[in-house]
């Protein structure tokens, strides 16, 4: 006889794509604040749990790499500066090794979202 007491859930759901999200970003001399700024902003309104990782491949804009270090300080943020710059696979790899989640996104420093629904559009899709 089964227990009525017992808990008949005893599984949870996976989460879905995007509510752990990491979003990879190589860097090589490009600034790139705005655009972490953005996918910050968008991934907040959304209510997921995400990081965002910016990993600078050894850049040699002292000016650059002085503004993308301040991301460091903004909130699920982390700044990496490669002391040697390394090929780019080894830098998506690199990114991947970083991520804390499973679902990841990477994008290019140079781009930025076209509209305010980018990240959801993505995550629903």
């Amino acid at each position: 006889m089964a227990n009525p007491n017992a808990d008949t859930n005893i599984f949870l759901p996976l989460p879905k794509m995007g509510e752990m999200l990491s979003i990879l970003i190589p860097t090589y001399n490009c600034a790139c604040n705005q655009l972490v700024a953005e996918l910050s902003r968008q991934a907040d309104a959304l209510r997921i749990v995400y990081e965002i990782v910016v990993v600078d491949d050894a850049s040699t804009d002292a000016d650059i790499v002085q503004k993308n270090s301040q991301i460091a300080a903004m909130p699920n943020c982390r700044f990496v500066r490669l002391d040697e710059k390394i090929d780019i696979a080894k830098m998506r790899n690199r990114l991947q090794q970083e991520a804390k989640y499973q679902w990841i996104l990477c994008l290019d420093a140079d781009v930025f979202p076209a509209d305010a629904d980018f990240l959801k559009r993505y995550i629903d899709a």
